[in-house]
């Protein structure tokens, strides 16, 4: 979906009139990044009554009224903030090392899972009681998630925060020592070709699947609806299939074994879709700039009761994403030795069940 909605902002040829819907969802789309600040939210367009009844759907267990209702006002919510106050869209935005990034889970007027990265540094809070209540389950549901967090804090002090509902915080400096050391801990099998080499062939596909997009989708303006302008915008997926799979095919041979297996299943599923599949977005727009596109998943499955409106939601934050106060700083320290020796235990457990 999201090389779909990429793909929206790029020209392709075809009639005057076509050009002009075309031109108008393009400049829809670059002109959200012609702002300091963008936050996308992602939601169901269900009520708590439709979300119980589809629920059902295909002889699942009915979802309790507590889940549905809070299913029903949650969001998934990514916000991004640029460091000195440029356009997201500009050449400094780029390399600005203090751009600010926040990432999360709303229901309602709650945010019991966030993710923030400011300053070179990552917080994250998740209030797993408040999730459980507004989901209808006992406080008993989380008590697992606090020991295992409290037992974990003897590796990682200040881990036990995240039982209480606070924010930690650790550098992404830490995080990215850690993932390193981790990294090379692990299988010292390397895939074949070069990290360049392999860069530069993904980055080539992107291109070609993005050109191939371009030249697979229609454009139709629906009129207006509360003061926005309404857009249809159709993928082929099936015209998109056949240009797409030769090139994933070519892109494969070159890429490292330890990704190709994986690629080569989403080739072959690729080739499994029907003739006339389409694709259909509807895009609203409003002072030059996307609000909103919604994908109706009941495209996918004809048998559902009522239309499933997936919901991507533009706005410009208000507020500013901010460093939360009184995080608990995480210590890392323990962790470089403990990792190895679970590889010395792991390499001498190899070693013996080798020897004869």
């Amino acid at each position: 979906m999201g090389l779909a909605v990429a793909a929206l902002a790029l020209g392709a040829c075809g009639t005057q009139s076509k050009l002009s819907n075309q031109q108008s969802v393009s400049s829809a789309i670059t002109n959200l990044g012609a702002q300091p600040k963008l936050e996308v939210a992602v939601s169901l367009g269900l009520d708590a009554t439709q979300i119980q009844q589809l629920s059902t759907h295909g002889g699942a267990s009915k979802m309790t009224a507590a889940q549905a209702q809070a299913l029903s006002q949650a969001s998934v919510f990514f916000i991004v903030q640029s460091g000195h106050g440029e356009n997201l869209n500009s050449d400094q935005f780029s390399s600005d090392a203090a751009n600010r990034y926040d990432f999360g889970v709303k229901v309602g007027s709650s945010t019991p899972v966030e993710i923030r990265v400011i300053d070179q540094s990552l917080y994250a809070r998740v209030d797993a009681s408040s999730l459980a209540a507004q989901l209808g389950q006992s406080a008993a549901a989380t008590s697992k998630l606090g020991s295992q967090l409290q037992q974990a804090d003897a590796l990682v002090p200040g881990l036990s925060a995240l039982a209480q509902g606070s924010w930690i915080k650790v550098s992404t400096a830490d995080l990215k020592a850690f993932s390193q050391l981790a990294g090379g801990l692990g299988s010292s099998q390397a895939g074949s070709g070069s990290s360049a080499g392999v860069t530069g062939n993904l980055s080539k596909l992107s291109s070609q699947i993005i050109g191939a997009l371009r030249s697979n989708t229609t454009y139709k303006d629906q009129g207006s609806s509360g003061g926005q302008t309404v857009y249809s915008v159709t993928v082929d997926v099936r015209a998109l299939v056949q240009q797409v799979e030769p090139l994933l095919q070519q892109a494969l041979s070159s890429l490292p074994s330890s990704i190709t297996g994986r690629a080569a299943g989403a080739s072959s599923a690729l080739g499994k879709v029907p003739a006339g599949q389409t694709v259909v977005f509807t895009m609203y727009v409003k002072d030059g700039k996307a609000t909103e596109v919604d994908l109706d998943l009941k495209q996918f499955d004809q048998t559902a009761p009522f239309s499933v409106p997936l919901r991507l939601a533009f706005s410009q934050p208000t507020q500013d994403v901010a460093a939360p106060d009184g995080a608990t700083q995480l210590d890392l320290s323990k962790l470089p030795s403990m990792l190895s020796g679970l590889a010395g235990g792991a390499s001498h457990s190899g070693t013996s069940s080798t020897s004869g």
